[in-house]
């Protein structure tokens, strides 16, 4: 009896029309329903014959024309949720009678160790050094995550899944896997299935057994299944909430106030995918207290949208915000330049001159420090001290404290960088960081010993030539608070310098509640006196948004549309958006 609903759906896939073919699926499915509780061997083979049986529906719908009717549809959602519960069972149970995955367009990016067992493995002896380990395939639809406006998905056919990519190992070696997140990668992937007929054994008369292949695509890449004239199906938000929800980067962010030097290990570039030299690389660099994850908004809003999906990739960059801001701007500048080196060694990859970076808060002084010259040796004198540095090196200052002091204060544009967006940034400061509850910040903060120890050093040889702010706080050079006080010479200082010239530069600011008005009101944390850059090509002012205004829906597609501004080379001339944008 158990048996009588899968032996009916066997003879039903013995006929070409669609519909009995879609009976044999809605039978198979509900006898898969039935058993409940994980995946055994019998509910998988009832799990098998609802996708093979789907699929040959979802052949016939093709062939009618009528693949856009609801029981089409119907069809599609049991072969995707079928072809995930073997998938799932395949995880669970490496030695099961499942089908095996091939992983098409993805056979030549990453190879296959002991997991999944259900993927079959790139033939070769050793894997290539530039493969990625793929650690497991897992469907969308198993996926739960909070924190997105909304879930990005393509409608179509296919099953959507993440592939879950191994994180390099120590000697990973000097390939573009050094620019991958320490947790790995998280990419979206379409599982198709397709139906051979495969010979029965010869016995007179006996129908042929109907053997379900699984492939995996790129709905990147791909928009249209491959065998059917219809979308592929694809889930878009599915990688990064699977990233955000097994990182822990939320006490890591405080954690790296509080004590940034320890958070060397991590600090680095990370591609959220595999580097494309025909994609415009969009640096996002989070502000204080914060980490890479806190773009998810708008790397789900990007994904979902087909153009700018297509023509950018996606890097971060995490850093210890306890840390002042230029130590950490000399460190973003050095993994560009050794990113590019790496992954464009000819410097023929014409799209690192298209390179767009978007900022909030601290990570806006990062930028900032990016686009400008520091002048030769007048940053220094300028901010620091009276003497030059080279004078310093030789009255006593160690070769490896110069060194950092030099990378620190002695700077040049980032080639490449075209535009940039700064959202909430304090280029003038801001008065919370003069505040009691800074002051103990401070007071907690264990600095980074490399740069302690080149203050104290500083202290030591050569007090008299000091700039008072520094010698009489030592903020401007252990502190990423310190950095914000409005008093700092370093940011008066900065801001003075020219951006370099063929940057267009936009701003997006928030307005709290009770604020006033644009230019003299704030986010509450941030004063817009501060905020403002003139001569930006643009300004939008977010009104009831706080600090965090790059999560409100109206920033996210104000920073889409500056993007797609980028592709389209708009000519836009500094200051002519600012006031139709402002609200």
């Amino acid at each position: 009896a158990r048996a009588r609903p899968l032996r009916l759906a066997a003879e039903l896939l013995t006929r070409e029309a669609f519909a009995p073919r879609f009976a044999a699926a809605e039978l198979a499915w509900r006898r898969a329903l039935s058993r409940g509780g994980p995946a055994q061997e019998a509910q998988a083979l009832a799990l098998r014959v609802a996708a093979v049986a789907a699929t040959r529906a979802l052949e016939a719908a093709a062939a009618d024309g009528v693949l856009a009717t609801p029981s089409a549809v119907r069809a599609a959602a049991i072969q995707r949720l079928a072809v995930a519960g073997l998938m799932e069972y395949a995880e669970g149970n490496p030695h099961g009678t499942t089908p095996a995955l091939d992983l098409g367009d993805f056979a030549d990016r990453v190879f296959v160790g002991s997991t999944p067992p259900n993927a079959t493995p790139t033939p070769s002896e050793a894997p290539r050094g530039d493969l990625l380990r793929l650690d497991r395939v897992v469907p969308s639809d198993l996926l739960r995550f909070d924190g997105f406006h909304d879930r990005k998905r393509r409608g179509g056919i296919g099953c959507p899944v993440v592939l879950r990519v191994d994180p390099p190992a120590s000697d990973a070696g000097d390939d573009d896997r050094l620019f991958y997140p320490p947790e790995g990668l998280a990419v979206a992937g379409t599982v198709v299935a397709s139906v051979t007929a495969a010979d029965s054994g010869g016995q007179g008369g006996s129908a042929p057994t109907l053997r379900l292949d699984l492939r995996l695509l790129d709905p990147l890449q791909r928009r249209v299944h491959p065998a059917l004239d219809a979308p592929l199906a694809a889930d878009f938000t599915a990688p990064y909430g699977m990233l955000a929800g097994e990182a822990d980067l939320g006490l890591t962010s405080v954690a790296w106030v509080l004590a940034p030097g320890g958070g060397d290990q991590r600090t680095g570039l990370y591609f959220l995918e595999p580097y494309d030299p025909a994609r415009i690389p969009l640096l996002l660099v989070h502000g204080l207290k914060s980490g890479p994850l806190t773009w998810h908004q708008v790397i789900n809003a990007l994904r979902a949208d087909p153009e700018l999906r297509d023509r950018f990739q996606v890097m971060t960059f995490h850093y210890p915000t306890g840390d002042p801001f230029l130590w950490s701007a000399s460190r973003l500048r050095d993994a560009l330049r050794e990113a590019r080196a790496e992954l464009d060694p000819e410097g023929d990859d014409a799209v690192w001159q298209h390179t767009v970076v978007v900022a909030h808060s601290m990570g806006g002084l990062l930028t900032s420090a990016l686009i400008r010259s520091s002048g030769g040796d007048s940053l220094w004198h300028e901010t620091v001290h009276a003497r030059d540095l080279e004078e310093l090196a030789a009255g006593g200052l160690g070769p490896l404290e110069a060194s950092a002091l030099r990378d620190i204060f002695f700077f040049e544009p980032v080639p490449g960088i075209s535009r940039a967006v700064f959202i909430a940034t304090p280029l003038r400061g801001a008065d919370t960081a003069t505040r009691w509850y800074a002051d103990l910040s401070r007071w907690l903060i264990r600095p980074d010993p490399q740069l302690a120890g080149v203050v104290q050093s500083l202290l030591r040889l050569a007090p008299a030539g000091l700039n008072p702010f520094v010698r009489d706080t030592a903020g401007g050079l252990v502190s990423g608070i310190g950095d914000l006080d409005p008093a700092s010479p370093l940011l008066r200082s900065l801001n003075d310098r020219a951006i370099n010239g063929g940057v267009v530069c936009h701003v997006i600011v928030g307005r709290a509640e009770g604020a006033p008005a644009w230019p003299d009101g704030g986010d509450g944390v941030v004063p817009h006196t501060s905020s403002r850059m003139p001569g930006a090509t643009s300004t939008l002012v977010v009104e009831g948004a706080g600090h965090n205004v790059l999560q409100h829906p109206e920033a996210v597609q104000e920073t889409l549309r500056i993007l797609r501004a980028h592709l389209g080379g708009m000519a836009e001339q500094p200051g002519a958006a600012t006031a139709a944008r402002e609200r």
